[in-house]
């Protein structure tokens, strides 16, 4: 097995979107989901700047046939977007990284990860911020294995949100 972490490309969008619907599925949340493909497209590869960057986890598996080529499928994915700390500077985001179960436990999400630190480093990114479901234990322990922290227990930090419905009763009563 051969896996290629490489830099999404818009014809990757409709298999990125089957696997943003599989984490859905697996955190419980599928109903959440309110994108498909044709905004991942648009938001990755039509916005300037882009709101978004996609790293994929392309598996290279021989095909049965002799004389055959290879089968490429994308096997999992990170989402990471750019954002600014006012006391660290530059900074990214990773939105997402999901590796597919049974390919889970053979480093293609270490090899995820490690691009996105490649990515961070290069670009001379103070540091990279995520968020992880609070039941999701397996993940915390491999991000905790390569090095993060959490900051809402180490500074205190808790991450919050608007709902658009939240901004437009805000943007309607200022």
């Amino acid at each position: 097995m051969e896996i290629n972490i490489r830099p999404g490309i818009e014809t990757d969008c409709d298999s990125i979107m089957g696997l943003i619907k599989e984490l859905a599925i697996y955190e419980g949340m599928l109903d959440q989901v309110k994108i498909d493909s044709t905004d991942l497209k648009r938001d990755a590869f039509h916005t300037s700047p882009p709101a978004l960057r996609i790293l994929v986890a392309e598996l290279t598996a021989p095909k049965e046939s002799a004389g055959s080529e290879s089968d490429k499928i994308i096997v999992g994915y990170a989402l990471y977007y750019q954002t600014y700390s006012g006391w660290k500077g530059k900074a990214l985001h990773l939105e997402d990284l999901f590796v597919q179960p049974q390919y889970r436990f053979k480093g293609v999400g270490e090899k995820l990860l490690g691009k996105l630190a490649q990515i961070a480093l290069e670009g001379d990114f103070a540091r990279v911020s995520f968020e992880c479901i609070d039941w999701n234990d397996l993940a915390m322990k491999f991000y905790r294995k390569h090095g993060a922290e959490d900051v809402t227990v180490k500074e205190h930090w808790h991450s919050y949100r608007f709902s658009n419905e939240a901004m437009k009763k805000l943007a309607l009563e200022n």
